[in-house]
């Protein structure tokens, strides 16, 4: 009767390779949003806090995507201007 160190994962290996690839297609992805996900396709609970704990530990994705900023005409214009010299 030796006792268990911690309850068993709720998330496979397997599991955590759908999620980190969910997040490669579409990195602006939130954790509820792909936890949702992960319900529908595995059936499985889990906490939006699992979810990000997964891709803390993946190296790979490192960063949420970013907005491309706004450019005025005034700068689009001055920008072409420099780019033709």
């Amino acid at each position: 009767n030796k006792r268990r160190g911690c309850p068993p994962k709720k998330i496979s290996p397997r599991d955590q390779k759908l999620i980190l690839r969910k997040f490669k297609v579409t990195p602006t992805l939130t954790a509820r949003a792909a936890l949702k996900e992960v319900q529908q396709e595995l059936g499985k609970n889990a906490s939006p806090s699992t979810i990000r704990r997964i891709l803390d530990n993946d190296a790979s994705s490192t960063n949420k995507a970013l907005k491309k900023p706004f450019i005025s005409k005034k700068n689009i214009r001055k920008r072409l201007e420099w780019c033709r010299r």
